[in-house]
């Protein structure tokens, strides 16, 4: 499976704004790696998305840092949320949009 590259606009609480390259780099049976680029660095992160979709349909997942060094872990949690983002739009252009949070075993 195989993902076009995406940028993000990422708006820190600190008011700093940055742009980044976010690339999907792997997909297993049980992760997802993305790198994501910005000037003259990289980080590579790890979800475990695959595994929670497959697995657990309500269970949050989990994020890492895989490769990289990163000072700043309230733009690392900006990231995550800004990859997400990116999922839920996709998700919704794909017809694939998930239940309301309360309606787990409900029939409509």
């Amino acid at each position: 499976m195989r993902y076009d590259p995406f940028c993000l606009l990422i708006r820190h609480r600190t008011g700093s704004v940055y742009r980044v390259l976010v690339t999907h780099i792997y997909h297993g049976p049980s992760v997802d790696r993305y790198r994501v680029e910005g000037r003259n660095r990289y980080i590579v992160l790890q979800t475990d998305l695959p595994l929670i979709k497959r697995a657990y349909k309500r269970k949050k997942h989990s994020w890492q840092l895989w490769e990289g060094q990163m000072r700043n872990l309230g733009l690392l949690d900006c990231l995550f949320e800004g990859i997400e983002r990116h999922w839920a739009r996709k998700d919704r252009e794909n017809g694939n949009v998930p239940p309301p949070p309360n309606s787990a075993g409900k029939n409509y």
